[in-house]
C-alpha cells in the first residue's frame, strides 16, 4: 500500500513539474465520448485577438475579443474551449462568452489528452461553446473571466498571457494587441523586465503590446512587485524569531503607522547594529508617507538611496520607488529644474528595469528647454552673410568712384572726368578750324 501510494505521489509531482499549462484563451477543441480535447484548426481563421487584463495584486479581470472567420468552401460548425484550470494551482473563474449580441450557454466538458499534444497540460474540464459560420463567414467572439494572480515567496507578481495557443488556429493571424492595467502602478514596479517590451506604456499604469501579421505568437509574461506587501513579507521572512520585528510589521499591516514609526524608533535604538537596519528605517519612511509627513520619509531617503537594503532584485525596486516619489513630491511643488537636475544626476546609477529607465529618459526630455531650431539658425547666417557682402560690393564701389590710379598717383575721379572733357572740346576746336581751311581753297 505504501510503495503504491509513493508511485501516485511521484507522478502527481513529476505532472505538476514538467506539464506545460494550457491557459485561458479560447482555442478549438473536439468533443469525442464526453471528452473534450485541443484540436488544430484548417479551415477557421483567427483574424485578430485583443486581450484586456485588469490586473490586482491578487487577481486579473480577463476580457477577451476575437474574430474568426471561414476560409472552407462550404458551412462549418467549430467547438471552442476555455480550460477550467491554467494549471495545478491557478483557476479560471466565471467564464462568459458572447457572439453576435448573445450570450453563448457554457457546457462543461470533461478533459482528455490530445496524443498529437502529449506535453500541453490537462485542465480538469473544458467550457465549451459552438459556433457556426458560412462560407467566408467572418463573427466575433467576446468573453470574460478571472483568474488568481501567481505569486511567490517574495510576492513578486507573475502575469502570463499565452499567446502561443493562438497558433492552434489558422493563421496568419492579422493583428494581436494586450492591454494590461495596472490600476495606476508606478514604472518601478515592473522587474524584472517583461518577457516582450510593450509598444507603449503611460504613467497610469498602462502597458500596451501590439503585433501585426503574426504567424508564430509567444507568450508574454508579465512580473511586478506590489513594493508594500513585498517589504513586509521580506522582513516577516527575514526575521522569523524576532517577535520585535514581527510586531513591527503587524503594526504596519494593520495600518497603525503611528506605532510602528515609534516601534522601529525604539527598536533601532537599542540594536543600533541589527542586520536589518535599513530594511526596518526604510519600513518607517513608507509609515511617513502613508502619514503623510514626506520631510521626516525624504530624510530617511537620502540615507538609503545608494544602499536600501533588501535582496535583488527587491532592493533595486525599492530604490527606483525612492526616486519616483522624490519626483512625484517635487512636481507637487513645482519645483521643475530641480527634477531635472536630480534625474540627470541619477539617471547614470539605473539599471535592469528597462520600463523605468524610458520613463526618467522621458521625464529629462519633457523638462529640458528645447534646443533651437536648426533651420532657423542657417537662416540667419545666410542673411548675414548677405549683409556683409553687400556692404563689402559698396565700400569697394564707393572706392572706385572716388580716386583712380595714375602713374602711382591716387587722382580724384572728378578731375580726371574734367580732363577728358577738355580733351574732347580741343580736338572738336582744331578739327573745326581745318575745315574751314579746306572751305576757303576750294572757292
Amino acid at each position: 500500500m505504501r510503495k503504491r501510494l509513493f508511485v501516485w505521489v511521484t507522478i502527481f509531482i513529476c505532472a505538476f513539474v514538467f506539464a506545460i499549462p494550457a491557459y485561458a484563451i479560447q482555442v478549438p477543441v473536439e468533443i469525442s465520448r464526453r471528452r473534450a480535447y485541443p484540436i488544430q484548426s484548417d479551415n477557421i481563421t483567427l483574424v485578430s485577438f485583443q486581450a484586456t487584463l485588469r490586473v490586482r495584486p491578487t487577481f486579473t479581470a480577463v476580457d477577451t475579443s476575437m474574430v474568426i472567420r471561414n476560409d472552407g468552401p462550404s458551412e462549418a460548425s467549430i467547438t471552442v474551449g476555455i480550460p477550467s484550470k491554467y494549471d495545478d494551482i491557478v483557476a479560471v473563474k466565471q467564464p462568459s462568452v458572447i457572439v453576435e449580441g448573445q450570450s453563448q450557454r457554457l457546457t462543461t466538458v470533461r478533459a482528455a489528452q490530445n496524443p498529437e499534444m502529449p506535453d500541453m497540460f490537462l485542465p480538469p474540464n473544458w467550457s465549451t461553446f459552438t459556433v457556426k459560420l458560412a462560407p467566408g463567414q467572418s463573427k466575433a467572439i467576446k468573453s470574460s473571466f478571472t483568474i488568481d494572480n501567481k505569486s511567490d515567496q517574495t510576492e513578486l507578481r507573475t502575469i502570463y498571457v499565452p499567446l502561443r495557443l493562438l497558433s492552434l488556429w489558422k493563421g496568419p493571424i492579422n493583428y494581436i494587441q494586450v492591454i494590461a492595467d495596472l490600476d495606476f502602478y508606478p514604472p518601478y514596479v515592473f522587474e524584472p523586465n517583461p518577457s516582450t517590451m510593450p509598444s507603449e506604456y503611460d504613467t497610469g499604469g498602462r502597458l500596451i503590446w501590439r503585433f501585426l501579421d503574426v504567424r508564430q505568437a509567444e507568450d508574454l509574461q508579465l512580473y511586478f512587485y506590489p513594493v508594500e506587501l513585498a517589504v513586509a513579507s521580506y522582513l516577516k521572512q527575514k526575521a522569523q524569531n524576532n517577535t520585535d520585528v514581527i510586531d513591527i510589521v503587524k503594526s504596519y499591516e494593520k495600518m497603525d503607522y503611528d506605532d510602528a514609526v515609534a516601534s522601529i524608533a525604539k527598536f533601532l535604538e537599542a540594536n543600533p547594529s541589527f542586520e536589518l537596519n535599513n530594511e526596518l528605517k526604510y519600513l518607517k519612511a513608507l509609515c511617513h508617507m502613508e502619514l503623510y509627513q514626506p520631510g521626516m520619509a525624504f530624510e530617511i531617503f537620502d540615507q538609503l538611496q545608494a544602499s536600501p537594503g533588501f535582496e535583488e532584485p527587491l532592493s533595486n525596486v525599492i530604490r527606483n520607488k525612492i526616486i519616483y516619489d522624490r519626483v512625484s513630491l517635487l512636481k507637487l511643488m513645482g519645483r521643475e529644474q530641480e527634477i531635472l537636475d536630480y534625474l540627470k544626476g541619477v539617471q547614470p546609477s539605473l539599471k535592469n528595469n528597462a520600463i523605468f529607465i524610458k520613463w526618467v529618459e522621458d521625464e529629462i526630455k519633457r523638462l529640458s528647454p528645447p534646443p533651437p531650431p536648426p533651420e532657423e539658425l542657417e537662416e540667419t547666417d545666410e542673411t548675414a552673410d548677405d549683409q556683409t557682402e553687400s556692404h563689402n560690393s559698396v565700400e569697394t564701389n564707393d572706392d572706385n568712384i572716388e580716386y583712380v590710379h595714375i602713374l602711382g598717383y591716387d587722382v580724384p575721379v572728378e578731375l580726371v572726368f574734367i580732363g577728358i572733357l577738355l580733351l574732347i572740346i580741343i580736338m572738336y576746336m582744331i578739327r573745326r578750324r581745318r575745315n574751314k581751311r579746306k572751305k576757303r581753297y576750294i572757292f
